[in-house]
């Protein structure tokens, strides 16, 4: 088996295990009456990062992630925020 067939059938014993927990953080959300629309957003975002970001380079089981989730939001949050401080440099120019 070389490593690419390796790394794809080892994501996806990690993503059949991510799917259990992904329902299972559902119904904790659902037993704590959100939104269907908070349920879902924040679902997907957990889906994303588990089931993308942990598997992108290396296949990393959710349980493991915890120590990835720096440089996940780092990534997320560097433009917007980048952004938000030009805009407010800008306005204090004016």
């Amino acid at each position: 088996m070389d490593d690419y067939a390796k790394y794809e059938a080892e994501s996806e014993v990690v993503r059949a295990s991510n799917k259990k927990l992904l329902n299972a953080f559902a119904k904790s959300l659902k037993a704590s009456n959100l939104k269907e629309s908070t349920i879902k957003s924040h679902v997907e975002s957990v889906d994303f990062y588990i089931n993308e970001f942990l598997l992108y380079s290396d296949v990393i089981p959710a349980k493991d992630g915890v120590h990835d989730m720096n440089e996940f939001l780092t990534g997320l949050l560097k433009r917007p925020c980048g952004q938000a401080q030009h805009t407010s440099k800008a306005a204090q120019l004016v």
